[in-house]
This record gives C-alpha cells, sequence and structure tokens, in this order.
C-alpha cells in the first residue's frame, strides 16, 4: 500500500532551504541570461510525438500517452528542439528574436522529473560565448567544476575512416577500439587535454585533423589550460553536430550542451540540471 506522504521514484520535492537554494539559482540564471540579450519562454509538457527527432521519440526512456483524438502524445524529454520549432514554425511572424531561455523540466520514463534551466542561441556563430554563459551560472554559484570539450562529428569521422562500427565508439568499448591497432584512433582515444591533443594532430586523417583544430581552437580560447578533451565522446541526445561541452564535478553533471542544427537554424544549446547543482550546494553548506 502506497502511504500518503510517498511521491514517485524519480520526482522531486524542494521545500524550506533547498526550495530557496533552488529559486536563487533559477535568479541568478536568468539575470545573466537576460543581461546577455536571452528572452524566456516557457513550453508545453507534451508534445506531439511526430513534431519530435525519431531518436527522442522512439527512445525507451520517453513517456508516451494520448490525446482525445487518439494522437500520439510524449512528456517532453527534451526541451532544446521544442524551443526552436516553437519559435519558427509557431512564432516565426510574431518574433525575429534568436536568444531564448527557460526554466522548466524534462521527463523520462518511468518517472522521472528534471529540473532544467537552458539556453537556445539560433544562428550561433559564436560557440564560445555560450560555454562561457554557461560557465558564468555555475561560477556566480560559487562551484567548483571541471570543463570538458568534445567534437560530436570526432566519433562518426573515427567509425568512417576506420571502417568500425560506429556502436562501439556509442557504447564507449575502449578495449575493442585498440584491438584495432589503428595508431591514430589509439592515440585519439588517449587524448585528454589541449597538450595531448596538439601535440598529435599531424598523425590524424585529414576530415579529422580538420575537427581536432576546431576542438583546440575553442579550448584555446576558453583556457585550454582548465579545459579537459575528450575526443570520442559521443552524447545520449543524436541531434548535436559540432562542439560539444560537459561540465561536472566527481560523477554529477551541472550543466551540458552544444551546436546542432533544427529546422534549418545552426543553434547551439545547452541546459543546466538545477537538481544536481542543488543537491551539490546543500552537501557544502552543511
Amino acid at each position: 500500500m502506497i502511504g500518503e506522504h510517498e511521491i514517485p521514484v524519480g520526482s522531486n520535492l524542494y521545500f524550506g532551504k533547498s526550495a530557496k537554494l533552488k529559486r536563487e539559482l533559477e535568479t541568478k540564471a536568468c539575470e545573466i541570461l537576460a543581461s546577455n540579450g536571452f528572452e524566456e519562454i516557457v513550453t508545453p509538457y507534451f508534445t506531439f510525438a511526430n513534431h519530435s527527432r525519431n531518436d527522442i521519440a522512439d527512445s525507451n526512456k520517453t513517456i508516451r500517452l494520448s490525446d482525445k483524438d487518439n494522437n500520439y502524445l510524449i512528456l517532453r524529454p527534451d526541451s532544446s528542439l521544442d524551443v526552436i520549432r516553437l519559435i519558427t514554425k509557431r512564432l516565426g511572424r510574431s518574433t525575429k528574436h534568436k536568444k531564448w531561455f527557460y526554466i522548466q523540466p524534462v521527463f523520462e520514463y518511468p518517472s522521472s522529473e528534471i529540473n532544467q534551466i537552458g539556453a537556445e542561441f539560433m544562428d550561433c556563430d559564436n560557440d564560445v560565448q555560450m560555454i562561457k554563459l554557461a560557465s558564468e551560472i555555475l561560477t556566480e554559484s560559487k562551484i567548483d567544476f571541471t570543463l570538458q570539450l568534445s567534437n560530436s562529428l570526432l566519433p562518426k569521422l573515427a567509425a568512417s575512416e576506420s571502417g568500425l562500427d560506429f556502436e562501439l565508439f556509442k557504447n564507449k568499448a575502449v578495449s575493442r577500439l585498440k584491438e584495432a591497432k589503428i595508431e591514430w584512433l589509439n592515440t585519439l582515444v588517449a587524448i585528454e587535454d589541449c597538450s595531448d591533443l596538439k601535440k598529435n594532430l599531424e598523425i590524424m586523417p585529414q576530415k579529422i585533423k580538420k575537427e581536432l583544430q576546431k576542438l583546440y581552437d575553442c579550448a584555446t580560447i576558453l583556457g585550454k589550460n582548465n579545459v579537459k578533451i575528450d575526443a570520442l565522446y559521443v552524447s545520449s541526445a543524436g541531434y548535436y553536430s559540432g562542439i560539444f561541452f560537459r561540465i561536472f564535478d566527481k560523477n554529477e553533471i551541472f550543466i551540458k550542451g552544444g551546436s546542432y542544427k533544427a529546422n534549418g537554424k545552426n543553434s547551439f544549446g545547452f541546459a543546466v540540471y538545477t537538481d544536481n547543482i542543488i543537491k551539490k550546494l546543500e552537501t557544502e553548506n552543511r
């Protein structure tokens, strides 16, 4: 029997101190984003399944349901694509603004609600600006973190150049990749920072070298001594198509995002994982 005091596993309850920390974090993020030209948007929790990418709508983490007309709906598992779709398709005649932020949860099967603060920049031509903006939100909250950069094209190019199955890269099967005994691939697997990256650029196949250079250039502007590199990282969100970043401490992800294309727009977005940050702040303030 379920007690009246219980909430579903994966749900969040904030009260007192934790609710205050959550509101303070969201307020800081609003101020930072608004001062950088972002406007706020709140999108519906429900979305038509055919409006989402297939890799999102068909995911085993998606919560599915239907409306009164038996149209296939899903509880929003990702905000980035929905924001771009609604701005371009629904609000295109009402606004030409390109910078948007939101404070709203996403949902995963069977009952997880994940609070997020997100930002999307359509027609973005400055990846570094967005990464710095994301970092500022954590810096203002006085949280130590590690910044790690990747390039979403690299695993796909490495699979093509090596002739290996992309699933090996997706599943992080490092031992299987090393078994192929391809020198440049083994080197790519081992890259951890900018110095590793720079000294091994010349041994890489040309297409991979080009994308690694983009990664190095981005890290250099950010301050390469403070940036980690994971050249073959594959995001669980399959729509990213360029520079990708993660901000974390130990095993807790605080922010992640990157460049992608949606509805013909070259965009860059990130999501702040509010729940993980609140847990960190609560631990440090005990």
